[in-house]
């Protein structure tokens, strides 16, 4: 929390054996570090914009896009547009949604709601990639906190990442003759 305001922070958990150096050079409450791979740099950074704030931090958001290396921002940004998954649009959106449209950034998820209320269920929370960050994820929610949000868990690796898949009927196999017997 580098503004000293109440709610408000980031932070970024990894695996404890993978290298990497701190990110500095961040204006408002972003976290960001740099990882090695085995395929180069990566640059994984996380952002929180308080609903009282009306604006993105793109000074920090360019700082971590533009450096020439693969780079992920993951954050709850509050950025409503269509282009997002919202009915509605606000300031944060339609100004994200410039970014994105331009090129700049794109936008990478999550697919699944992270924020979840009586009425509705809507994700604020967002996977923004540059054009470097050509990297296998796979994005999930994690368990739930004491958040009002649910985590947003990124996998991201050099090789290819096994998704589990849930077993289905193979209809080729079925014994249709027995089948019409019964």
């Amino acid at each position: 929390n580098l503004t000293g305001e109440r709610s408000n922070g980031a932070a970024i958990a990894k695996k404890r054996h993978i290298r990497h150096k701190p990110f500095d050079g961040m204006l408002e409450s972003t976290v960001a570090i740099e990882l090695e791979t085995n395929r180069g740099p990566l640059i994984v950074g996380t952002i929180y914009a308080p609903p009282r704030r009306p604006y993105l931090p793109l000074v920090d958001i360019y700082n971590i896009t533009r450096r020439g290396k693969a780079a992920y921002i993951l954050g709850d940004l509050k950025a409503q547009h269509q282009t997002f998954g919202y009915n509605g649009t606000n300031v944060a959106g339609r100004c994200l949604n410039g970014v994105v449209t331009a090129g700049h950034i794109s936008y990478e998820g999550p697919p699944f709601p992270t924020f979840i209320t009586h009425g509705s269920a809507t994700a604020p929370d967002i996977i923004l990639a540059n054009r470097m960050a050509t990297f296998n994820t796979l994005s999930s929610p994690g368990l739930a906190t004491t958040s009002d949000h649910l985590p947003v868990v990124l996998k991201v690796s050099t090789s290819p990442i096994m998704v589990p898949v849930a077993p289905r009927l193979n209809f080729a196999m079925a014994n249709w003759e027995r089948f019409a017997d019964e």
